[in-house]
């Protein structure tokens, strides 16, 4: 496939139909009109020399003015349309995609954990088969999705610009519910605030669909960013991960054999056995790590808006602000700022810590978290009122106050072993359990919507800082996939997420 450069601004309205036909000979016809009307402005006196030359720059400029005409026919070979199928065909889900190669496309991850099957199309109406997912990353929420060669298919990568600068304007593209592209104009607000792979692109314009994916384009035609399609924590704002960490997805895909969405699903949702014991551990914690070293390894980026954003001590605006520190082996939670560690990626799933939590302050797990939505189960201590713990639901990066309540109340004494099971029943419905020292303090909590995502430990910021979490050591195990339709074994009693 032959790679073009595009114009820096399509033809104006008026010369339009003219430039329909053939590209040349609309550039001719409006040499032809620009240059009489000047000329003819020029001899009757109406303008001088200087206005002859504003008039001209003008008339070249409002050629310039229209890069989304420009754009139009390279997005509807390069912007892809997403079906996600069942294993009866039926479509469940659908996303936005962007080609970065001949037969690689990238999409959001979080649509492909329920389906079976994958079927691209473009507004023209052409579709082509999909191989499979060759590689994804949950950090991200994004996926590499390779297509099945065809040579009827009319495709165009979009080439990569590393990131753009605060200020820069570019379209945030994706496919609405008419199946057809559709566009808006944005700018850049910051640029990436942490090191790579994790930084991020953050712009004004939130897409109004379902945030299924979004390509962030050029007036040039090139992808500076995609967006897995969950929203930024404040309306009308939106993420995307840079130009630059698509190309490191490129470079990881060589020589990957291509996975089914089922395959894809079952290592999603199981614990590998590399990271059951996840603290201690030499991936977390080198053996050479100096004490109080900060690694980058031990921060993952949230930011959500919680259900009490002007409380004191309760769940509020959240954006990480520092990693955690590994002092004397333990993982420690810094003392003035806010920090989360992503620590398991599961559907269901046991947990269990050995952590001190005994001072006064807030911090959180999320779990089923995917993009920008999730669970949240906070804690908080206060001097005066005691140790409550909160549940709520975060959807596109806002809580959902309706589902806001309190679930428990509990105290700290030193060091103790915080137990956790979610698991699923025969209806199908998501249940979590919990034990504080040996007795329970959860039972049963329903989490309705829950599915299959990414477990986050992480501190936030009350009146009294945040909690000065100490782990000395963290576990997981999976629990096996069921069969629909079998009710679910229930969790061991005296420990319920412990893997020896």
């Amino acid at each position: 496939m032959n790679e073009r450069v595009l114009p820096q601004g399509g033809p104006s309205q008026l010369s339009r139909a003219w430039a329909e036909p053939s590209p040349n000979r609309g550039r001719a016809w409006r040499r032809v009109i620009v240059s009489t009307w000047v000329i003819g402005l020029a001899l009757f006196g109406l303008v001088g020399g200087d206005a002859s030359s504003q008039a001209v720059a003008q008339a070249e400029n409002a050629n310039d003015t229209s890069a989304d005409s420009a754009l139009s026919p390279v997005l509807a070979k390069a912007i892809v349309q997403v079906d996600i199928l069942d294993a009866e065909g039926t479509v469940v889900s659908q996303a936005t995609g962007a080609i970065l190669d001949e037969d690689l496309f990238v999409t959001a991850l979080a649509p492909l954990r329920r389906g079976d099957k994958l079927l691209a199309s473009w507004s023209g109406g052409q579709t082509a088969l999909v191989e499979g997912v060759v590689l994804f990353d949950r950090e991200l929420d994004l996926a590499l999705v390779k297509l099945r060669p065809a040579s009827e298919t009319v495709r165009e990568k979009l080439p990569l610009v590393d990131a753009p600068e605060p200020g820069d304007a570019f379209e945030v593209v994706e496919f609405g519910a008419d199946r057809q592209i559709s566009s808006t104009t944005a700018t850049v607000i910051e640029k990436p605030l942490t090191p790579p792979p994790s930084d991020q692109l953050l712009c004004d314009a939130a897409p109004t669909t379902n945030w299924r994916g979004v390509a962030w384009v050029t007036t040039k035609g090139a992808l500076a960013g995609f967006g897995s399609g969950e929203p930024a924590a404040r309306a009308g704002e939106s993420l995307a991960v840079t130009g630059r960490q698509l190309k490191n997805l490129l470079r990881r895909q060589r020589e990957r054999v291509p996975l089914t969405l089922p395959e894809l699903r079952a290592k999603l949702v199981t614990l590998t056995p590399d990271i059951t014991q996840l603290f201690p551990s030499r991936k977390l914690a080198p053996a050479k790590a100096d004490r109080g070293q900060q690694l980058a390894e031990l921060r993952a980026d949230l930011r959500f808006r919680g259900p009490e954003p002007t409380h004191p001590f309760l769940l509020g605006e959240y954006r990480t602000a520092a990693g955690w520190d590994l002092i004397e082996k333990r993982l420690v939670a810094p003392a003035a700022e806010s920090a989360s560690l992503r620590i398991a990626t599961a559907d269901e799933f046991g947990l269990e810590a050995e952590l001190e939590a005994a001072g006064n302050g807030g911090w959180f797990l999320a779990l089923g978290w995917v993009g920008n939505s999730g669970w949240v189960l906070s804690n908080v201590t206060m001097r005066t009122s005691g140790s409550p713990w909160h549940i709520c639901r975060v959807e596109n990066g806002v809580a959902d106050v309706a589902t806001h309540r309190e679930v428990a109340r509990t105290s700290w004494k030193g060091v103790q072993k915080l137990g956790l099971a979610l698991t699923r029943n025969s209806r199908g419905e998501y249940r979590l359990d919990g034990q504080l020292a040996g007795k329970p303090f959860l039972d049963g909590v329903a989490l309705p919507g829950y599915s299959g995502g990414d477990v986050y430990l992480a501190t936030y910021v009350t009146k009294y800082g945040p909690m000065p979490v100490k782990v000395n050591v963290l576990r997981a195990k999976s629990f096996a996939p069921k069969a629909e339709g079998k009710p679910a074994p229930p969790p061991p009693e005296d420990k319920p997420a412990m893997d020896e």
